[in-house]
């Protein structure tokens, strides 16, 4: 199976969680946490800095889980409702970070 293939498997089993329980789904996958320069230098997971600290957020591990597109960026992304601030879908990234 190719990575984008996994990607979208990932994918729709996140949006059928999102489905039943859209706040459950959104606080889960907006959490961060702090994490080591070691796991921070890993090939594929995807870990941002805050403040000077390294944090990590469930869906960086999964993209990490699946790898990395040519550009070094993971396969998976989420799209906010800005208003109520919940998760309004997942979704495979394409070529240049466009929506597949």
């Amino acid at each position: 199976m190719t990575p984008k293939a996994r990607a979208q498997q990932i994918v729709d089993d996140l949006n059928e969680a999102l489905l039943l329980d859209p706040v459950a789904i959104t606080e889960l996958m907006t959490s961060r946490v702090r994490c080591n320069e070691a796991l921070g230098g890993h090939p594929t997971i995807q870990v941002g800095a805050d403040g000077g600290e390294l944090r990590l957020g469930p869906l960086g591990l999964i993209n990490g889980l699946v790898g990395v597109r040519d550009n070094g960026w993971g396969y998976i992304a989420m799209e906010l409702d800005r208003p109520d601030g919940l998760i309004t879908r997942f979704f495979v990234l394409g070529p240049e970070g466009k929506t597949a």
